[in-house]
């Protein structure tokens, strides 16, 4: 007796469309609640919002480099997954220049404009964005390699994003 299974990928697309729809639902449910704590710490809806963008363009300028100049077609699920990483990663950058920021005012004193105290929130804060930022990227950098296609795919769009999470943030937002 032989049994023969055959299935359609009808079936294949709908798991993955549940399991994407769940996935979005967690990371849309995380932004909100970052964006709402990063926001009791700036209390200024105005910078929270340009943040939020600058985690938006880094995922579509990651996405233009990901489709047209390497020519990856499609992303997979495990690409949008990476959605709770970037955003975990920009709240930090956030907070750490704005933390950085509010310490201007004890260092350069009372006297200090608001240009001078971001110049040297700038120059202090870019530093720690950098180092934190560079190591994320060198661990990505080293899966790239791996033998799961998958799996590099996966590190490479990471990479990208993180890139260009950290050049739109300090651009964007500073």
């Amino acid at each position: 007796m032989m049994v023969t299974w055959y299935e359609s990928s009808f079936l294949q697309d709908l798991e993955i469309r549940y399991y994407l729809k769940h996935d979005l639902i967690w990371a849309s449910g995380t932004i909100v609640v970052v964006s709402l704590l990063v926001l009791l710490r700036l209390q200024n809806i105005f910078i929270g919002t340009c943040c939020s963008l600058g985690v938006l363009f880094s995922f579509t300028t990651s996405y233009y480099f990901h489709y047209v100049v390497m020519g990856y077609q499609k992303l997979s699920v495990l690409d949008f997954i990476s959605l709770f990483l970037i955003v975990g990663i920009a709240a930090d950058d956030i907070l750490l220049l704005f933390n950085t920021y509010s310490l201007a005012s004890t260092i350069l004193g009372a006297g200090a404009t608001p240009r001078q105290k971001m110049a040297w929130a700038y120059k202090d804060a870019a530093s720690a964005m950098l180092v934190t930022t560079v190591t994320t990227m060198g661990s990505f950098y080293s899966n790239c390699f791996s033998v799961a296609w998958i799996c590099s795919r996966l590190f490479v769009i990471l990479l990208l994003w993180v890139c260009c999470d950290l050049f739109l943030f300090v651009h964007f937002c500073c």
